[in-house]
């Protein structure tokens, strides 16, 4: 009986190492943040990146202010008169973008808008942020950003400086193991 149960222990164990070894060797597919190490290590060329689809990881706000309301000044009281018109723009986490430009081998002009290839944002790799491609700004001030999209130029939160960019990556590699769980070895008599 105790050589039946260890050796149901033993089978039950090889079995549990079999299926990890299993799952782990599989091919998986899913999203991957796009560094400056993979794209070195991907050794993608500059014509081979324009047909990578790239992925936004969080929401991108762009706004400006197209007219602001008069202020005056009236009996030593500022006084505003009329409302703000913004424009807005929000790029929402997971939308596609490919390259349409690139000025730098490290900066990337990436096109979200499925109508006007000038209207791009520029990625590179942040030492901010664990050299992820991350959205550049013209200038970052505290508050906020201020980046070119299209023909105008437009203002962004500074939470913004942390948008990266995501690639559908596969891993092919397998690794295949083989395990033997020797029984052990006794003082013969």
């Amino acid at each position: 009986m105790k050589s039946t149960l260890k050796s149901s222990l033993y089978f039950l164990s090889f079995s549990v190492v079999v299926s990890l070894v299993a799952a782990c060797g599989s091919t998986s597919r899913s999203q991957r943040v796009f560094t400056e190490r993979l794209y070195r290590e991907s050794g993608l060329t500059s014509d081979k990146i324009k047909h990578v689809q790239f992925y936004l990881d969080r929401d991108i706000v762009l706004y400006r202010v197209l007219k602001s309301g008069d202020t005056r000044l009236k009996e030593g009281k500022l006084i505003k008169r009329g409302g703000n018109r913004v424009e807005q723009i929000v790029l929402k986490s997971g939308t596609p973008g490919v390259v349409v430009f690139m000025p730098e081998e490290d900066r990337l002009g990436i096109c979200f808008d499925p109508k006007n290839s000038h209207n791009y944002l520029m990625f590179g790799p942040s030492k901010d942020n664990h050299n992820r491609y991350s959205l550049l700004a013209e200038k970052w001030e505290s508050k906020t950003g201020i980046v070119t999209y299209g023909p105008n130029k437009w203002k962004t939160p500074a939470s913004s400086a942390y948008a990266s960019l995501l690639v559908d990556y596969k891993d092919v590699s397998s690794t295949k193991y083989r395990t033997v769980s020797p029984e052990g070895r006794t003082i013969e008599d």
